[in-house]
């Protein structure tokens, strides 16, 4: 099971009970190992012997100091609560098995779920949530809710942590360790603020509202994403030290409301987004009142209806022409003279025939219009509640409907028309088309005075957007031009005219970048200078020069290339050196140093080889004059394996009488091989191949073969030729399907493959400052390798990301959110930098300076 609370990961160090530890038994449970930890207790796996399954230990930890009765009390009730409610839903409700009180305190044993929480799925992933997925999680949380709550208990603790995803599928909800039952209000000491309903923290009675409440939160951090919501709560989570206070001050403020998630994930249908805001509600009493509530609205949701029961109007066609009325009633004509009345009788009753023929035409004929303005209506009230909801291109169709009907139109068609043009205005103001909707308004404003209220507010809005887009625009092309100056300027400049928050945040963006392209076109010139140095001849110098740059990748990584070549050339100077001085075995040591600081150099690779074959040739020369024919053979053969086209080892080698000569060259290939020097193997099995084919020689020559296309495969690899790697290892598996290495190595390329892929895409990101985009790439490459090059890459693009952001504050004049932005940086990397930054920002608060980037 998932720690039970990630929130607080360090246990007591000293209780008087003693810890469980992995192999102690208790009654028929066997502690395997730790799974978690929390302030009060750790979490273990173990089996239950006597069943065989697995199954999971809360060991409640307390100091003989605290009131014993009262806690063993309190660990009774969360266990009989817990037992009261997971009853009334197994599927959805983490079971309890037992509590044991044992020499190692109280013990509740529950039920093992195999699989991540919530809290570690977030984590993992900070995009958003698939919407389906998420109202998946939604739906089988209120129902456990619902079953909790139909037995009169409290969670009071809901949090991801404690949402558990069976890898068997379905969810569990766990730890009741703060529950309580309705009829008891004392409130909990303990719990994630960040989930907690305003009720709760008020000391105010509290009832099942306070669990939606905290799933209200859940279900807006899935479907906003974990990187989004901790944009939209930046105020609170960047304020470590007082997160707490700021989580209770942010709950209880009844002003204080999250952005909505259409502003965070614009695909999020509105509905949805409403229903979460309710569901969020500070009012228990404006909330979603009850789980079935919850499941009935979600249900809705997927059926295609409302699902937010709301009745605020502020569409484009709020006032609709009112019904036909029906006509009065015919007034009685006077009665004069008998004969003359029975004239007017007759007279009357022809008249009132055709009188009721055409009162029962006009009847039928108004019938029809009213369906007609009734049919018309529902399609206009549905296209002001789309209109209203933001669901524009829906609207605009209703509208264009209404407006292609002849008879529709004559009903709403002035409305149905200003509708359309104020939705399709809105459309191009999103799209950036912004000359053709003010085209719209306007058009819309001439329709009427109740269409020009709404264009003269959508008009100016429109032009004040267009001009902070231009102006956006204009910032970034200075930023790309380097003319970093011009930038700032106009950054500053429209700091001060901004009015909305989504600007707002825009301008904290463009001025992190434009100081983080800052300090990367500072860290290139710096290499720039370097290479110039190295160009010339002076590499110490270049070396000294990067060591006193920033701690930036590029800057390090520059540093040991040229520190590698500086080792190599000092060891060819000095192998030089003992050539001359008749010294070939220490010529050789010292090549091999340079070739193990610079394995990429061909040229020396080469030369070493040939120092090799030539020693080894002198040496079997030498045995050769001595009469060791037998050692000369083994020498000369090994120089062959070096360097096939030594001809001086190969005179020799037909001076020596030897009938074993393709043996020897055969032993000599598997020295070689055992040595994993492939390429001299293969040399060598050529040269006994020389003498003779069979067909063990030949699967020698062919395993040997396999592993140097494997080796050049992995070097493609490390280079990122993920194109050649993969046609090098194909080649190997043609020689060699069932080789075991050759498997290793395609999953070798395609988990390679996937990891630069990532990696590349993670640094063009971060080329272009755009921080988020870099990380997710980062995170992504990090799950198909990790390597302490992405774990470098991840913690320089956060290091940066929060230099670039203190900085902005800095050149703003906000400098407490400059120091916080520097105290999470010097956690990552306390560096000279940072230090500096944070010199600037006291002698600007003191008053004994300006803070200038």
């Amino acid at each position: 099971m998932p720690d039970p609370n990630p929130d607080t990961q360090n246990a007591p160090a000293s209780q008087d009970a003693a810890t469980l530890r992995p192999g102690d038994k208790v009654e028929a449970y066997t502690v395997k190992r730790q799974i978690g930890s929390g302030g009060s207790s750790i979490v273990f796996k173990a089996v239950d012997e006597l069943l065989g399954k697995e199954v999971a230990i809360k060991q409640f930890l307390f100091s003989r100091a605290e009131d014993d009765a009262g806690l063993r009390e309190k660990i009774m009730t969360e266990a009989r609560l817990h037992q009261k409610a997971a009853q009334t839903d197994t599927d959805r409700l983490v079971q309890v098995v037992d509590v044991v009180d044992s020499p190692h305190g109280l013990l509740l044993i529950s039920e093992y779920i195999n699989g991540p929480s919530l809290e570690q799925i977030l984590a993992q992933n900070p995009l958003p949530m698939e919407l389906k997925q998420a109202l998946g999680i939604i739906a089988a949380a209120a129902q456990a809710l619902d079953a909790i709550h139909g037995q009169g208990i409290v969670h009071l603790d809901l949090k991801p942590a404690n949402i558990l995803m069976p890898r068997t599928g379905g969810l569990k909800i766990s730890d009741f360790g703060l529950a309580t039952e309705r009829t008891d209000h004392s409130q909990p000491t303990a719990g994630t603020f960040r989930y907690m309903a305003p009720e709760l923290l008020k000391h105010e009675k509290v009832d099942g509202r306070a669990d939606l409440y905290a799933l209200g939160m859940m279900a807006y951090e899935m479907l906003a994403g974990r990187e989004n919501f901790d944009q939209a709560f930046k105020l609170i989570l960047r304020d470590q030290r007082n997160q707490a206070m700021r989580w209770v001050k942010w709950h209880t403020n009844p002003r204080a409301k999250a952005p909505p998630l259409t502003e965070l994930v614009p695909a999020i249908p509105a509905q949805i987004s409403a229903l979460v805001e309710r569901l969020m509600d500070k009012d228990p009493n404006r909330r979603v009142g009850t789980a079935k509530e919850l499941l009935k609205a979600i249900k809705r949701h997927f059926a295609g209806k409302d699902i937010t029961h709301t009745s605020e109007d502020t569409g484009p066609s709020e006032s609709l022409p009112p019904q036909t009325t029906t006509p009065g009633d015919t007034a009685v004509l006077p009665t004069r003279s008998r004969a003359l009345k029975f004239g007017i009788i007759a007279a009357v009753v022809v008249v009132l025939a055709g009188a009721a023929v055409g009162i029962y035409l006009f009847n039928q004929s108004r019938q029809a219009h009213r369906e007609t303005v009734a049919q018309a209506r529902e399609i206009m009230d549905q296209a002001t509640a789309a209109y209203r909801e933001g669901r524009l291109e829906e609207a605009l169709q209703k509208y264009d409907q209404v407006t292609q009907n002849d008879a529709y139109r004559k009903a709403f068609g002035q409305h149905a028309k200003a509708g359309a043009l104020l939705a399709q205005g809105r459309i191009d103001a999103a799209q950036g088309r912004y000359d053709e909707a003010i085209r719209a308004f306007t058009q819309a404003s001439e329709l009427g005075d109740q269409y020009r209220q709404k264009a003269d507010l959508l008009i100016p809005e429109t032009r004040q957007t267009q001009a902070f887009a231009q102006t956006v625009a204009r910032i970034e092309s200075y930023i790309d031009e380097h003319n970093f100056g011009e930038a700032r300027k106009l950054l500053d400049e429209w700091r001060d005219l901004t009015a909305t928050d989504e600007e707002q945040q825009t301008l904290r963006s463009l001025g992190a970048k434009l100081e983080d392209q800052l300090a990367r076109w500072r860290v290139q010139e710096l290499i720039r200078e370097a290479n110039a140095l190295t160009g010339t001849g002076k590499r110490a110098e270049a070396i000294e020069l990067l060591k006193t740059g920033p701690q930036k990748s590029e800057v390090t990584e520059l540093l040991a290339r040229l520190e590698a070549r500086q080792t190599a050339d000092q060891a060819v100077a000095l192998a030089d050196a003992a050539l001359k001085q008749s010294d070939p075995e220490e010529a050789i040591k010292q090549y091999e140093r340079a070739v193990q600081a610079m394995p990429d150099d061909q040229a020396l690779r080469n030369k070493l080889t040939d120092l090799r074959s030539d020693w080894l040739t002198e040496e079997g020369l030498r045995m050769l004059a001595q009469g060791n024919t037998v050692g000369a053979d083994q020498m000369l053969t090994e120089a062959l394996g070096y360097r096939p086209d030594n001809q001086r080892a190969r005179e020799a080698l037909a001076r020596i009488a030897s009938s074993g000569r393709r043996d020897a060259f055969i032993e000599a290939g598997d020295a070689a091989a055992e040595r994993r020097e492939y390429a001299t193997a293969e040399t060598q099995y050529k040269n006994a191949l020389e003498l003779g084919v069979d067909d063990e020689l030949t699967a020698k020559m062919t395993a040997v073969r396999i592993q140097i296309l494997l080796e050049q495969s992995r070097e493609a690899l490390q280079d990122g030729r993920i194109d050649e790697a993969n046609e090098l290892v194909n080649q190997a598996q043609q020689l060699g399907s069932d080789n075991p290495d050759v498997a290793a190595v395609l999953r070798e390329v395609g988990v390679r493959g996937e990891y630069i892929r990532h990696l590349t895409a993670g640094d063009a990101a971060r080329a272009r400052s755009s921080f988020g985009e870099a990380k997710r790439h980062y995170l992504r490459a990090k799950e198909a390798m990790d390597t302490p090059q992405v774990r470098a890459r991840l913690d320089d693009t956060e290091f940066d990301h929060l230099l670039a952001q203190a900085r902005d504050f800095i050149a703003a004049k906000e400098y407490a959110s400059a120091k916080a932005q520097l105290q999470i940086a010097a956690s990552i990397r306390a560096t000279d930098e940072v230090k500096a930054l944070f010199d600037q920002v006291n002698a600007a608060e003191s008053g004994s300076g300006e803070a200038n980037p």
